[in-house]
């Protein structure tokens, strides 16, 4: 099976690699997602419908699916905010070519590695990133500021090169997730026009679009970066190194922490409740993921 460098791996090891081992060594995930990432997944879902052509029924349909993890409160949320996306964004000004994979090789031989992942979207000339978030993303959030050196974004530029792209620009797009909660005497119904409403009324708080330029000394960074953690993986691989970088900053976050900081050991035969053993990379079709 192909060794994967993903964006998101790169965000675990430099996190923790302990966190990194259990995720992509060894597959363990929560066997339900957190809020959040069901969420933003549940999001995409629904931008990937509308860059095909669908309308907003067709895009909440997208997001909900037969998906179990996807509750009545969430249906709400997604709902409300649709609404106001669409009344924000009535139609599109660029042609996207949504969800496009890409993997090639970094390492041959011994200790071979491939760099993988999916952007949201391509266009002639740019990438489009579809986004959640759950703080201030006005324009003089130093959100803007954390995107510029985003480490997702530099590996798809460099991945929609390898296809034969030549973007000169990501075009974010933010969304913020809703801060307002149900009612005690509101039906989801309800709550779902309320948000929508509001979303409507306050667009830039909870939409906003920005497009920021490709800088080479930056990508020039990032692919120096990237070698030293593949070569990085590879070596901790060989010698079982996988420390934990306990910390509150680390470990509050963390899914793991409930039986990683107890010091339990964890395999195929023996997985802690509340988690399953798959595939660590499963945004990626099985051709990509190997």
């Amino acid at each position: 099976m192909r060794q994967l460098l993903t964006a998101s791996r790169i965000g675990a090891l430099q996190r923790c690699p302990r966190y990194h081992y259990w995720r992509y060594e060894c597959g363990l995930r929560a066997a339900v997602a957190g809020e959040a990432l069901r969420f933003g997944s549940a999001w995409h879902r629904a931008m990937e419908a509308r860059a095909n052509g669908g309308d907003i029924e067709a895009a909440l349909i997208a997001a909900i699916g037969d998906r179990s993890d996807v509750d009545e409160l969430m249906v709400g949320k997604l709902s409300g905010m649709l609404a106001g996306y669409w009344t924000r964004y009535p139609a599109e000004v660029w042609i996207v070519q949504p969800e496009v994979e890409f993997c090639y090789a970094l390492r041959r031989g011994r200790g071979a590695m491939w760099a993988a992942g999916k952007i949201d979207g391509i266009t002639p000339e740019a990438l489009i990133e579809h986004k959640t978030a759950g703080c201030d993303i006005g324009p003089d959030s130093d959100y803007w500021l954390r995107l510029r050196g985003n480490v997702q974004v530099l590996q798809y530029v460099e991945g929609a090169r390898r296809l034969g792209y030549d973007p000169r620009c990501v075009v974010y797009d933010v969304a913020r997730k809703p801060t307002i909660r149900v009612k005690q005497t509101e039906t989801i119904e309800q709550y779902a026009d309320r948000l929508a409403q509001d979303a409507i009324d306050r667009p830039d708080f909870y939409f906003a679009r920005r497009e920021v330029p490709i800088l080479e000394d930056e990508l020039a960074r990032f692919r120096e970066e990237r070698d030293q953690l593949a070569a990085e993986i590879v070596w901790r691989r060989r010698t079982g190194a996988h420390p934990r970088a306990v910390s509150e900053r680390v470990c509050v976050t963390c899914e793991f922490a409930g039986f990683c900081l107890q010091g339990v050991q964890a395999d195929a035969e023996h997985v802690p409740a509340g988690f399953v053993w798959g595939r660590a990379h499963e945004e990626l079709s099985q051709e990509n993921a190997g």
